[in-house]
C-alpha cells in the first residue's frame, strides 16, 4: 500500500492513533475536546480498515490490566462507532519537587522534563510505541502535542506522523500562566517558553502535516517554524433543525467542562464581574450554567439569584430551545469553541470574548458580539435581552455563516484526503 497515493481506491488498512485521553464515558464524549477527538477519527476510520489505540494512562494498581483494557476497548468500539484494538501505557510519575531548580529551571532547559511532557517521555512509554511499530501501522495519529514525546525519542523507522495540534501549546501556556492567581514565582514558568517551542517545533518538523482548528493558527505556526505542513481542519458540527423562533424568556445559557481550567476560570469571570451588572440592569433574567463538574466552581453550592447550575444535561435541543442567548467569556486556552459553533447552528446570538471566539469565522456585530471587560461583555448580554428581534436577527445570521464554513461532513473529508495524501499538506496554503 502507498500512503502517497492519489488514487482513493486504495485506502490505508492500519493506522496507529496516540493519545493520552479517550471519553470515559458518553457524558465526556459530548465534551469540546472529545468531540474533536471523534471528528479526527471518523476521518482515520474513512481511510483504514484496522486502528490500534495506544493510550498513556495514569498510574495506579489495575491501570494496564486486562480487564481495563478490555473496558476501554469495548467502549470505545461503542463510542466511536467502529473496531479498534486498544494498548495501554502507564504513564511515568512526576513530582515537580520542592526546589526551585526542579519546579522552574530543569523544565525551562528539556522540552522533556516539563510536567505534561516528562510523563510520555521514559523508557517504557517509547518501548511501547515501539512494540505498535513491529504491527507494521502504515501512519501514526498523534494526539496532541502532549503525545508525542514518544515519537520524537524512538530510533525506530517511523511511517508518516500525523499530529492534530487543536492548541497552539505554547500559546496555552502564556495565557495561563498569565492569568490570576498571581504569586511572586509564577512568572518563573515563563522560563519554559523557549523548550516547549523546541518541543513544537521539533514535532511538526517530524510530521507529514500537522492539523490546528484555524487560518489564525495555521498562519502562525508556518511562519514561526518555517514550514508549509500545517493544515486548517476546523472543529465542526452537524445541522441542526433550527426552531423558526427565539424564546421571550430573558434567559441564557453557559455550557461547559468546568474541569477544564479556562473554562473554569471564564465561569468565574462571569458569575463574579459580569453577572451582577446584567441582573441590576435586567432583574428578571436567568442563566443555566451548566456540564460537567459544575460542581466545581464556588458559587455552585449556593447560587446567587438568577443562577441555576443544573450539572450535566442530557437534551441538549431543550437547553438551547430554553435559551434566548449564549454565552462564552473564555479568557485564556488556544483552539476553537466547538460550543460556540454548536450554540450557531441552533440559531443563537452569542456574547464571547476574543479568546473564546477565536479563530471561528463569525463577524462581529453581525453574527456574534465580542466583549472582553466586564462592563461590555454585561453590556452585550443586556442589548441582546431587551432587544428581541435584534437577538433574533444575530443568531440566524450565526447559523448562516457556520453551516456554510464548518459542516461536518466537508471538515471529515478535508482531512481524510490528506491522511491518504500527505503531499497535499504543503499545498494547504500560501507561502508566509
Amino acid at each position: 500500500m502507498n500512503l502517497h497515493s492519489d488514487s482513493p481506491e486504495k485506502p490505508s488498512q492500519r493506522a496507529l492513533f496516540v493519545a493520552t485521553s479517550v471519553p470515559e464515558n458518553e457524558q465526556r464524549s459530548a465534551s469540546g475536546f472529545h468531540r474533536r477527538q471523534r471528528l479526527l477519527i471518523d476521518a482515520i476510520k474513512s481511510v483504514c480498515t484496522d486502528i490500534e489505540v495506544l493510550l498513556y494512562v495514569l498510574p495506579g494498581p489495575e491501570a494496564t490490566s486486562e480487564t481495563t483494557r478490555q473496558s476501554i476497548q469495548e467502549r470505545l468500539c461503542r463510542l466511536w462507532e467502529g473496531r479498534f484494538t486498544v494498548t495501554l501505557c502507564e504513564r511515568e510519575k512526576y513530582s515537580e519537587g520542592s526546589t526551585y531548580w526542579r519546579q522552574f529551571f530543569e523544565p525551562a532547559l528539556s522540552f522533556f522534563k516539563q510536567p505534561d511532557y516528562a510523563t510520555q517521555a521514559g523508557e517504557r512509554q517509547v518501548a511501547a510505541l515501539n512494540a505498535c511499530l513491529e504491527r507494521k501501522p502504515d501512519f501514526i495519529f498523534v494526539h496532541r502535542l502532549l503525545s508525542v514525546p514518544p515519537v520524537l525519542l524512538t530510533r525506530e523507522d517511523l511511517p508518516p506522523v500525523f499530529m492534530d495540534m487543536d492548541d497552539v501549546e505554547h500559546v496555552a501556556f502564556i495565557r495561563s500562566v498569565a492569568q490570576p492567581p498571581m504569586w511572586p514565582s509564577k512568572r518563573l514558568e515563563y522560563l519554559r517558553i523557549p523548550a516547549l517551542m523546541y518541543g513544537e517545533r521539533q514535532a511538526i518538523r517530524r510530521c507529514a502535516a500537522t492539523f490546528v482548528c484555524s487560518e489564525t493558527d495555521r498562519l502562525k505556526l508556518q511562519q514561526l517554524y518555517s514550514t508549509r505542513r500545517v493544515v486548517a481542519i476546523p472543529n465542526a458540527i452537524a445541522a441542526k433543525q433550527q426552531s423558526d423562533t427565539l424564546t421571550d424568556a430573558r434567559t441564557l445559557l453557559l455550557l461547559g467542562d468546568y474541569s477544564y481550567a479556562p473554562n473554569h476560570a471564564g465561569a468565574e469571570f462571569f458569575i463574579d464581574k459580569v453577572w451582577p451588572r446584567v441582573i441590576a440592569a435586567v432583574p428578571d433574567a436567568r442563566i443555566t450554567i451548566a456540564g460537567l463538574r459544575s460542581e466545581l466552581l464556588r458559587h455552585a453550592s449556593a447560587p446567587p439569584p438568577g443562577i441555576n447550575f443544573p450539572g450535566f444535561v442530557t437534551d441538549l435541543d431543550a437547553a438551547y430551545a430554553a435559551a434566548r442567548i449564549v454565552v462564552c467569556p473564555i479568557l485564556s486556552g488556544g483552539g476553537t469553541r466547538v460550543k460556540i459553533m454548536e450554540a450557531a447552528a441552533y440559531g443563537k446570538p452569542i456574547v464571547s470574548t476574543t479568546i473564546g471566539a477565536e479563530g471561528i469565522q463569525l463577524e462581529n456585530e453581525h453574527e456574534i458580539l465580542l466583549r472582553d471587560s466586564p462592563e461590555r461583555f454585561a453590556e452585550g448580554c443586556i442589548q441582546l435581552l431587551r432587544d428581541h428581534a435584534a437577538a433574533a436577527t444575530m443568531g440566524k445570521r450565526a447559523a448562516q455563516a457556520i453551516q456554510a464554513r464548518y459542516e461536518r461532513s466537508h471538515v471529515v473529508a478535508k482531512l481524510a484526503d490528506v491522511l491518504q495524501n500527505p503531499s497535499r499538506a504543503s499545498r494547504s496554503g500560501k507561502r508566509p
